[in-house]
């Protein structure tokens, strides 16, 4: 797939995201046949959101599955209760190991470097269906508990 150019005024931005997801472990350098543009998102303050377009891969990938939580479902199950907590697991979905023959899949490549996600990135097409499954495991049997994905 082409590559879309980095805008000359974004490219600090950009490098400092790729720089923070090496930090955090979430990928890594390598050699593959595979690569799926970077793009930037602007967000409605402004800023701008680093982002892998994953729209190739995802063709190719098998469709999961997994009941995603409704948000109607989850008021319905919490509307008479008295005590809200939420969390927001911002980064979530980078605390999931990828399958290693999906990782080559997800290269992507900001300049001249390409990388490849070692986690779950954003995107791809089975990862809310990946991380309800996961939620449910993890949260199964506290009661008065839900959880929902907001894309």
């Amino acid at each position: 797939t082409p590559q879309y150019p980095v805008p000359f005024a974004t490219r600090q931005m950009v490098e400092e995201e790729v720089a923070e997801m090496l930090k955090l472990e979430v990928k890594e350098k390598l050699a593959s046949p595979y690569r799926s543009p970077l793009v930037l998102v602007k967000k409605p303050e402004g800023s701008y959101r680093v982002c892998i377009d994953f729209r190739r891969l995802n063709d190719i990938l098998v469709p999961d599955a997994e009941p995603i939580p409704r948000i109607e479902d989850v008021f319905a199950e919490v509307g008479n209760k008295v005590y809200f907590s939420k969390l927001d697991l911002s980064k979530g979905y980078w605390e999931i190991p990828l399958a290693n023959d999906l990782k080559k899949k997800t290269a992507f490549s900001p300049e001249s470097v390409l990388y490849q996600f070692k986690y779950m990135p954003f995107g791809i097409k089975t990862e809310s269906a990946v991380f309800t499954r996961l939620m449910r495991r993890v949260l199964a049997g506290i009661q008065g508990v839900q959880h929902y994905i907001n894309h």
